[in-house]
């Protein structure tokens, strides 16, 4: 069976935010985390020597430190569960420091908010997407239009553009060191469709879609319940950012429903 494989795929070993993970877990020590780095997938696959393991842990330490995670080799700069917030969203780094960025001002605008109010829930998956959800809006294929303030919140929505800006900056000053992973998946200057926000305003799923467009719609949702679901898991442990927990929790059932009514 061995000798029929062309080839083997998996998810990335070496990522950004891989420096973390020694400081999230007492289990794991400078020698784990050399011989993690020094060894991918892609390189085993194809046999080749990788030589630059200790380099890419010193740069995704360096990496995080410039964004502010990490006050030394041995120590967190941030809380213990933002930290692992990030470093469980390590599939998609951009995303994962897209939220870290912005939860501050979520926290801010949410800390003292029930949950159960709708608006409040579509005020923050108007911030939340303009992270998670980020997809190019197309005219000619989009079901509503391109992702805009949400009336009467369009304070939220100027505090993130300086954020997203800021972000950007920071990123910037990288240069040529900059790792594509962080980039954000769409300009700032460009649209974002808001067909996953229209949805969610509809709480449904909108009918008459084609089999393609359905599936990418439920595919792009459950990427944002995803996250907020590591989101709640994570940050109701936190002493500060605990305050979320209900909203958060509301947002996902939000998603988590749509899905479900989706496959009757």
């Amino acid at each position: 069976m061995r000798g029929l494989l062309p080839d083997i795929t998996g998810c990335k070993s070496l990522y950004p935010t891989i420096a973390l993970q020694q400081l999230l877990s007492e289990h794991v020590t400078g020698e784990i985390m050399q011989r993690i780095v020094s060894h991918p997938l892609r390189a085993h696959v194809d046999r080749s020597e990788m030589t630059l393991g200790e380099s890419y842990l010193t740069k995704s330490a360096e990496w995080m430190a410039h964004f502010g995670l990490i006050a030394s080799e041995s120590s967190l700069a941030v809380d213990e569960f933002v930290a692992r917030l990030v470093w469980e969203c390590r599939d998609d780094p951009s995303k994962a420091l897209g939220i870290f960025w912005i939860l501050k001002t979520l926290r801010q605008e949410f800390r003292h908010r029930a949950g159960d109010d709708i608006g409040l829930q579509l005020a923050l998956f108007n911030m939340l997407l303009r992270v998670v959800g980020r997809e190019k809006y197309h005219p000619s294929e989009a079901h509503g239009d391109a992702l805009a303030p949400l009336r009467g919140h369009e304070k939220a929505w100027a505090k993130v553009s300086v954020l997203l800006e800021l972000y950007q900056a920071k990123l910037d000053e990288l240069g040529a060191n900059a790792p594509q992973e962080l980039r954000l998946r769409v300009a700032l200057a460009e649209p974002l469709d808001g067909f996953v926000f229209y949805t969610l305003v509809e709480n449904q799923i909108p009918l008459g879609l084609g089999t393609l467009q359905r599936d990418r719609i439920k595919r792009r949702l459950r990427r944002v319940g995803d996250r907020l679901r590591l989101m709640h898991n994570l940050l109701m442990h936190s002493k500060r950012f605990d305050e979320l927990e209900t909203i958060v929790r509301k947002c996902f059932r939000r998603v988590k429903w749509i899905l479900m009514d989706s496959e009757v």
